[in-house]
């Protein structure tokens, strides 16, 4: 009995450890099986973090220099790794190496304003990729971006301004060189001068080279000798307030002013470059000036780096210049040009040369259907004009509207543009752009149609008025959609102070301008309605300008 007992016990013994031997062989044969698969997810994640090191490397390379994309006229860097096969090793990384390829050329980056790059990290033979999107911030951030918050001195008749002389009574003027240097800088920064921040004067010393004028019974000016006196003017500083709602992010380089009367700001992306520290400095907690705030729920203005405005519109000419019919087409002098879709009719009797395929100089007095490029450049006509056929502005009893009035004339780089796009285009001028009906897209801000504006000088809100104050368009200008840019001026409403209401004026896009520009004057002009098109940021109007020295950022990172 015993020993059949003993028996029975080594069975079980020789079947425990047989268990236990089999249990140990599928450990050990798990744990060899998956040294190679963590060994291989480490290597996924070092690859990975070598992709990034690759596209923070580019970055960087792009911050020391915005243009490193057109390296070489391809965008390859001959001296940098990697672009090459091999690519370049991350330092302290076990070798692991980042290599990366240009998804977009050069041509296509000015056109679009936009970089893709793939860049692929590799760590021992397992391989990952990232695809980015780089763009450079811009005025198509924002749905409102001004440069100088005061109305345009080039729309002022400086012998109009009331000043007043310390000391002295009557009816005296500015001089028109202070006037224009005083009203061109910043609130902070020599165009106010008093301590009281609810107070916008201007002030200056009276002098030989800078007197003030006197006025006359019959409105003349005269020069005073009198000098040494302390002379003070405003510079026609523009408040929000009066109910405005601004719908999208706001950044202006100057300081803003808040009137009474609701005022909402919708975006925390509300922007002034009004610096502590600055004479006069802002309150604390109110970056900004006047006698208003922001209604309750609203945003306030915080500080953000000023955004330097190109000085002119001249590289999209020598883009044309330079590329052809690839980029777009010029004309010269004053130009009509009407979208009907993609399309556009093109009136532009002075021009006796244009871009190949862009025109029928020989034809030049009649109106030309041809397709809508991807810019539009209207130039200045050097001398004097080759036709005496206008191009139907200014209207049969229109006349001068003192400050607002157009600057007509045959050999004007300025384009007079309305209608319906269907397409992606940019229209510069080397003058101003003039709006004379409404602008809008075929698809609305639901496709892809995009258009910019960008005048050197004013954009122009058509409004012709007769002699008595009658308006001569059947229609005023209601709508624009559009990415707008006045360069050197405004945009502006002609005629914002004569005419009585004329409705609200719905612009679909973003407005940037040097000079905040008038829309309503009292019972004049418009009502305002700017929505923010988010669209543009990411779809940009084609070679729409940039900030100077604007850096680029990553938008947009993907997988593969």
């Amino acid at each position: 009995m015993l020993e059949r007992e003993r028996g029975g016990v080594l069975v079980l013994v020789v079947g425990a450890v047989a268990v236990l031997t089999a249990f140990a062989l599928v450990v050990l044969l798990a744990a060899v099986t998956a040294a190679p698969l963590s060994r291989r997810a480490q290597d996924a994640r070092t690859a990975t973090a070598a992709a990034q090191s690759g596209l923070d490397d580019y970055l960087a390379r792009l911050v020391a220099n915005p243009s490193y994309y057109a390296s070489s006229g391809t965008g390859v860097d001959g001296s940098n790794p990697a672009f090459s096969s091999a690519g370049a090793e991350v330092p302290g990384a076990g070798g692991a190496r980042f290599s990366y390829r240009l998804l977009t050329s050069p041509e296509q980056t000015v056109q679009d304003g936009v970089i893709r790059l793939r860049v692929t990290g590799t760590s021992r033979g397992v391989a990952r990729s990232l695809t980015a999107t780089l763009k450079q911030s811009g005025f198509l951030d924002y749905v409102y971006f001004s440069d100088l918050e005061v109305v345009d001195p080039a729309l002022v008749t400086t012998s109009k301004v009331n000043a007043t002389v310390v000391g002295r009574s009557g009816s005296f003027a500015p001089d028109p060189d202070v006037y224009a240097a005083k009203c061109a800088s910043y609130y902070y920064a020599g165009r106010h001068d008093y301590g009281d921040l609810n107070n916008s004067s201007s002030v200056y010393i009276s002098s030989a080279q800078e007197p003030y004028y006197v006025r006359d019974s019959s409105g003349g000016t005269t020069a005073s000798a009198d000098h040494g006196r302390t002379v003070r003017f405003t510079c026609g500083a523009i408040s929000f307030g009066y109910g405005d709602v601004i719908d999208g992010p706001l950044h202006t380089n100057d300081a803003m002013r808040i009137a009474t009367g609701g005022l909402r700001f919708t975006s925390p992306v509300t922007e002034t470059s009004w610096p502590d520290g600055s004479t006069p400095a802002p309150r604390s907690g109110a970056r900004y000036w006047g006698n208003g705030n922001p209604s309750n729920g609203s945003a306030k203005p915080v500080y953000a780096a000023p955004l330097q405005l190109p000085g002119s519109n001249g590289d999209l000419k020598a883009r044309i210049l330079s590329e052809g019919t690839a980029a777009g087409c010029t004309y010269a002098g004053e130009t009509r040009i009407t979208f009907t879709g993609a399309w556009m009719k093109v009136l532009s009797p002075q021009t006796t040369a244009s871009t190949p395929g862009c025109f029928d100089a020989a034809l030049r007095e009649s109106e030309q259907t041809l397709p809508v490029p991807p810019l539009v450049y209207v130039d200045d006509l050097p001398g004097s004009c080759p036709s005496v056929t206008g191009v139907g502005f200014p209207l049969p009893g229109e006349v001068a509207g003192g400050a607002t009035e157009i600057d007509y004339g045959c050999a004007n780089g300025t384009a007079f543009v309305q209608g319906t796009l269907a397409g992606q285009t940019t229209v510069a001028a080397a003058r101003d752009v003039v709006v004379t009906g409404d602008l809008t897209y075929a698809t609305g801000t639901g496709g892809t149609d995009v258009l910019g504006l960008i005048p050197n000088g004013f954009l122009w809100v058509y409004n012709p008025q007769t002699s008595d104050s009658g308006r001569l368009l059947p229609q005023p200008v209601r709508k624009i959609d559009a990415g707008i840019l006045s360069l050197g001026h405004s945009f502006v409403v002609q005629n914002y102070d004569r005419g009585g209401e004329l409705g609200t004026l719905t612009v679909r896009g973003t407005i940037a301008q040097k000079h905040r520009g008038i829309v309503k004057s009292g019972a004049n002009g418009y009502v305002k309605d700017y929505r923010f098109d988010k669209r543009l940021a990411n779809l940009p109007p084609p070679y729409f300008l940039t900030p100077a020295d604007s850096p680029w950022t990553v938008t947009r990172v993907s997988d593969g």
